[in-house]
């Protein structure tokens, strides 16, 4: 059994957040809340940031605070995970990728692939932060 760690007291805060990375679980993400909104809260992936150029791509997670109705086609889920394609320059985006959670940290209840979206303008404040977030205002 693992004793669990405690951080040195007085230790500063760019070192209290060094330690607690060392000490979060070796294959846990590494989730930046984006937006929060009255449902729910967009977190950004940072471990799937790739970015060339003016185009970028990242995983976020989308987690949901209350229940919420699955729109046509979608399974019950409480939390989703989506790849996003974004074009910087443009300041477009498209989601090529859907895993829908039945929990934040839970199992997937269904997939829905895209492919090659076309870019579109964001359509929500989250995917405008996202943009921001990754690209910059």
């Amino acid at each position: 059994m693992t004793a669990r760690r405690r951080p040195p007291a007085g230790l500063p805060s760019a070192l209290l957040a060094l330690w607690l990375a060392a000490a979060a679980p070796a294959g846990a993400a590494d989730y930046l809340l984006v937006h929060a909104e009255t449902d729910g809260a967009l977190l950004i992936d940072r471990d799937s940031l790739r970015r060339t150029g003016e185009r970028a791509e990242a995983w976020t997670l989308y987690r949901y605070d209350r229940p919420v109705p699955p729109a046509p086609g979608e399974p019950r889920h409480a939390a989703m995970r989506s790849r996003y394609v974004l074009d910087c320059r443009a300041r477009r985006l498209a989601i090529t990728e859907r895993i829908y959670l039945a929990s934040p940290a839970g199992t997937a209840v269904g997939r829905a692939t895209v492919g090659d979206a076309p870019l579109r303008e964001a359509n929500s404040p989250s995917e405008r932060m996202l943009l921001a977030a990754v690209c910059g205002r």
